[in-house]
């Protein structure tokens, strides 16, 4: 393989392991949500589906209950869990 092939294909792989998406499917998704919630808005909110997993599953403080309810707010097209 040359050199020039094989970053790439390393570059995509990590890019797609690092894009977020992948990391909330699975049965223990939950448990992201607290380190979701604590890093936004510094990083983007999850999808929106993720975020009904930690409002529905994950056992959250009433601070990071109420940091999620406006993170669903402010996400378009994101209706209430």
């Amino acid at each position: 393989m040359k050199p020039t092939l094989f970053i790439t294909t390393l570059v995509l792989t990590i890019a797609a392991a690092c894009s977020g998406e992948g990391r909330w499917e699975g049965k223990d998704a939950w448990r992201r949500c607290d380190e979701a919630i604590t890093n936004w808005p510094g990083t983007p909110a999850p999808p929106c589906a993720a975020m009904h997993i930690c409002a529905n599953e994950a056992p959250l403080s009433p601070g990071a209950r109420g940091k999620l309810t406006r993170m669903i707010a402010a996400t378009p097209e994101c209706p209430e869990p």
